[in-house]
C-alpha cells in the first residue's frame, strides 16, 4: 500500500456539560461523585473528538484536517492523560439516567493496562514523525475523499513518488556534471599552459640556430705554418746561396 490510514489516532479531551433551557452546551468543572444538592442533577460528560491522520508511506508525508499544532497538542495530551489513568490504575466514570446520574470507578486489568502502554508507544512515535516539513492540512472533506478514493489517493501518491525520485535523480546528475565541468576545464587549463611551455621551447631553439648560422668563421692562423712559413723558409734558401729575391 501507497498509504496508511490512521484512523483515531488520538482523542481529544472531553468534558463535563449542562445543558441550558434552550439546549445548548455549557462546560462546567464536575468530579465524578461531586454532592450537587438535593435534586441537583450530575451534568453530563461529553467524550473529545477523535482525529484521525493519513501517511503517505511512499513520500512520508502526513494529511489531516487538524492544524500542526492541533496535531501536535492532541498527540501530546492524550499520552499525558494516558500515562496518569495507566500510574493511577483506574479510570473514575458516571452514566446518566434520566434526572439521577451514577458514577463508579473501574479498574484497569493487565490487559488494559499493557493495551493502554502500546497505545502511548504508537502515538510517541508519531509524535516524533510528523513535522512541520512533513504534514500538511487538507479540507474537511478529506477523510471523505480519502475514503471513498483510496486507490485513486494511492494511485496520486505513487506519481508523486515518481516525481520526487525523478527530481533527485536530476539533482544528482547535476552535480556528477559540474564536476566533469570543474575536472574539464582544469584539465584545459593544464594542457593549455603545456602547449604554451612547448612553444616557448621551440621559439628558444629558432633564436638560436639563427645566431650560429650568422657568426663568421675566422681561420685560426699561426706564425710559420701554412703558405706563409713556405714562403720564409724559401727566402732564407736563396739568401743562403747568395741569389736573394
Amino acid at each position: 500500500m501507497a498509504s496508511s490510514y490512521l484512523k483515531n489516532l488520538y482523542q481529544d479531551d472531553g468534558y463535563y456539560y449542562t445543558s441550558n433551557l434552550l439546549g445548548m452546551q455549557q462546560k462546567v468543572n464536575y468530579t465524578p461523585g461531586q454532592w450537587m444538592g438535593i435534586g441537583g442533577r450530575a451534568p453530563s460528560w461529553q467524550a473529545g473528538d477523535r482525529q484521525s491522520v493519513v501517511h503517505d508511506t511512499l513520500n512520508n508525508k502526513y494529511y489531516g484536517t487538524q492544524s500542526f499544532d492541533n496535531i501536535y497538542k492532541g498527540l501530546e495530551g492524550n499520552i499525558a492523560r494516558t500515562q496518569k489513568l495507566i500510574d493511577q490504575g483506574y479510570q473514575d466514570r458516571s452514566t446518566n439516567m434520566g434526572i439521577y446520574s451514577s458514577q463508579y470507578r473501574h479498574r484497569y486489568t493487565n490487559k488494559e493496562i499493557k493495551d493502554l502502554n502500546a497505545s502511548i508507544a504508537n502515538q510517541q512515535k508519531y509524535l516524533s514523525s510528523i513535522t512541520k516539513d512533513n504534514y500538511t492540512k487538507e479540507g474537511d472533506k478529506f477523510f471523505d475523499s480519502y475514503e471513498a478514493y483510496t486507490g485513486d489517493w494511492n494511485n496520486v501518491f505513487k506519481r508523486r513518488k515518481s516525481n520526487a525520485d525523478q527530481t533527485e535523480r536530476n539533482r544528482l546528475q547535476e552535480i556528477q556534471n559540474e564536476k566533469t565541468r570543474v575536472r574539464n576545464k582544469k584539465i584545459e587549463g593544464q594542457n593549455q599552459t603545456l602547449a604554451q611551455k612547448e612553444r616557448e621551447a621551440k621559439e628558444s631553439q629558432i633564436s638560436t640556430g639563427s645566431k650560429a648560422r650568422a657568426k663568421k668563421l675566422t681561420p685560426n692562423l699561426e706564425i710559420n705554418t701554412g703558405i706563409s712559413a713556405a714562403a720564409d723558409k724559401l727566402v732564407q734558401s736563396l739568401n743562403k746561396t747568395g741569389l736573394g729575391i
